[in-house]
């Protein structure tokens, strides 16, 4: 761009009119202009061409490693708590797209996200996690490196509680009581009473705070035959309620109340 000193040259090969010219080093943060132009010997002599229009070059210093960071800092999750991992690097708010990936495939929604932090969803998280960052420019994007990788390591659902029923054999509309009671540790949480496969309980309640223990009172037990309840319970931790196994079933057999047919006296 000093119109002086040429910064590379190169000699066409065979019968071309062009070459391309490989500048090893840009300027960084900065913005720097070219021209090219030719050359040809003759016999006692040679001419310079005239210079080509110029062409900017804007150089910027690379996007520096991002750092990426889990809501829970061990990396150790319950089943089904509430994972978010934020990309902190160069960039800030909708500025640019950040990727995610797990295990070297895409992760998130498998598309590049314009937030920093994206929650990470499914029944299988664990894994290694990376991120990077891109930042656009006039015709290119700008990548950055990929972060250091995390690891995420995915633990059970809470050990499933016990479920005991007071009586054995109920004719249908009388109450029954079911106790459910979790493991040593899990005290306070809220307990749910579900019948058959059904998703949705039929009872909840929540514990004492220092007992383990609720009892479930069905005031009318309803079928003709036998049915069965499971009970789990929910315990909240780091804004995240995470919900046990099911108990094993316990099976209620109802029968019809009897049916008395009064004679009158006489016949």
């Amino acid at each position: 761009d000093n119109g002086e000193r040429p910064v590379s040259w190169a000699s066409p090969q065979g019968f071309t009119f062009s070459v391309t010219i490989n500048i090893k080093d840009t300027m960084r943060n900065g913005t720097q202009s070219y021209t090219c132009g030719y050359r040809r010997r003759f016999t006692d002599r040679t001419v310079d061409s005239i210079r080509s229009n110029v062409l900017t070059i804007k150089a910027r210093d690379p996007l520096s490693k991002p750092e990426l960071i889990l809501n829970v800092r061990s990396g150790i999750y319950w089943k089904g708590e509430h994972m978010t991992m934020t990309c902190k690097g160069d960039i800030t708010g909708s500025e640019g797209h950040y990727y995610f990936s797990r295990d070297g495939y895409k992760a998130h929604t498998g598309e590049p996200s314009s937030f920093q932090t994206v929650r990470i969803l499914g029944e299988d998280r664990a894994g290694l996690y990376q991120c990077q960052y891109a930042l656009p420019t006039p015709g290119k994007w700008f990548q950055s490196p990929f972060s250091n990788g995390v690891r995420v390591k995915e633990i059970g659902d809470l050990p499933k509680p016990s479920l005991e029923l007071g009586g054995e054999d109920f004719v249908a509309g009388q109450p029954a009581n079911l106790s459910c009671q979790a493991p040593a540790g899990e005290t306070g949480g809220r307990f749910y009473l579900y019948q058959g496969l059904d998703r949705v309980p039929v009872l909840s309640t929540k514990a004492q705070r220092r007992s383990r223990t609720v009892t479930f009172h069905l005031r009318n037990v309803t079928g003709n035959g036998t049915e069965s309840y499971r009970c789990a319970y929910r315990r909240r931790q780091g804004g995240s309620e995470i919900y046990s196994q099911r108990s094993d079933p316990i099976f209620i057999d109802t029968c019809e109340s009897p049916v008395v047919n009064v004679i009158p006296s006489g016949l």
